[in-house]
């Protein structure tokens, strides 16, 4: 599911948590059924398998087209793209969820486990800027981690930028009580909104930008 709070409209969005992924390949295009067969790792089979399998029914329900025919490619660095002018999407995966968005507009969204992390991963993560912000979130720190993680995650993979960069590459501005944020991408001064909820276990952010023209 993705976060409550109000998002576009144009914003659709499939959680799964499917344990049996064989009804899931029908939806994969050949070319991913052959990569599915060279993945060793059984959890990577499923995320794999999942994640194409919600992006491409999302995408075959606002097409018109049945899933399998829903024209994706790779990029460069891995991501998922949709070749339908005007259409982004973004997928996530942590564990048990993977979840798949797309829209009309920039769009990111991750999802991670809350549970203990790397002890040094705030130091890398949070801005002297958004220190103060850090410090007074009203949770503890594992999940204050976590939170600024998926937030960041998503805003960096809707400008297609992702982890390559440092998570200090994007500056937050968190509320939480709405459970909305801003997000300021420094190297282009670029602003997303973004919405997160806390489902589970797990926290989900999606961030996006303007329409697309």
């Amino acid at each position: 599911m993705l976060p409550e709070a109000d998002l576009p409209r144009d914003i659709c969005g499939l959680c799964l948590t499917d344990q049996d992924i064989s009804p899931h390949l029908a939806c994969l295009s050949g070319a991913e059924q052959g990569r599915f067969q060279r993945i060793r790792h059984p959890r990577a089979k499923r995320h794999f398998v999942l994640g194409r399998s919600a992006l491409r029914t999302l995408l075959g329900e606002q097409l018109n087209m049945e899933p399998q025919a829903v024209p994706l490619w790779t990029d460069e660095v891995g991501a998922v793209r949709c070749e339908v002018p005007g259409w982004r999407c973004s997928i996530a995966h942590s564990e048990q969820r993977v979840i798949a968005v797309a829209a009309r507009r920039r769009i990111g969204v991750d999802v991670e486990r809350i549970q203990p992390r790397d002890s040094g991963i705030a130091d890398n993560m949070v801005r002297c800027d958004e220190q103060a912000m850090f410090d007074a979130l009203p949770v503890d720190r594992v999940r204050a981690v976590i939170l600024c993680w998926t937030l960041k995650e998503a805003a960096l993979k809707a400008v297609r930028i992702g982890l390559r960069k440092s998570a200090k590459a994007c500056r937050l501005d968190i509320d939480y009580a709405a459970s909305t944020a801003s997000a300021l991408i420094v190297e282009s001064a670029a602003t997303l909104h973004a919405a997160f909820a806390e489902q589970e276990g797990y926290f989900v952010s999606v961030a996006w930008g303007r329409a697309l023209s």
